[in-house]
């Protein structure tokens, strides 16, 4: 298992750089760490945004950055570790849109019930269909 420490850098005034409401940027350091804590890589990523310095500070950038890796966390890697949905052969029309928003339900309905692992409710839940209403009822 692994782990990441971020650090943001004090953002700087965009002045001068050429891209449309673009007020600061900011470089955030990932340190990636195994199950020891020790360091296996580093990498640095630019942020730029349209809130001025006076309104979105180096600990504010962070927080944001933060808070997008928990919706990554909470939804997209639920979805694609129970129901591989990057190996979902839908792809035409309405279907992909549609099956996500099933997916998303589902976990939502789960975590209702304060399911915390749910890759082992859904696989005790397929093993018998009739064990999905009271999730279905909340």
């Amino acid at each position: 298992m692994t782990s990441t420490n971020y650090f943001v850098r004090s953002p700087a005034d965009a002045d001068g750089i050429d891209f449309p409401g673009i007020a600061q940027a900011a470089i955030i350091i990932r340190d990636i760490l195994n199950a020891a804590r020790e360091r296996i890589s580093k990498e640095m990523a630019i942020v730029i945004t349209s809130s001025p310095a006076a309104k979105m500070s180096a600990a504010q950038i962070n927080k944001h950055k933060r808070n997008h890796w928990g919706i990554e966390n909470r939804i997209h890697y639920p979805r694609d570790v129970v129901w591989r949905e990057d190996n979902d052969q839908a792809w035409q029309g309405e279907g992909p849109h549609v099956l996500a928003i099933l997916r998303n339900l589902a976990i939502d309905l789960l975590r209702l019930k304060d399911v915390k692992n749910i890759k082992e409710m859904t696989e005790w839940i397929a093993g018998d269909r009739d064990r999905a209403l009271p999730f279905m009822a909340t």
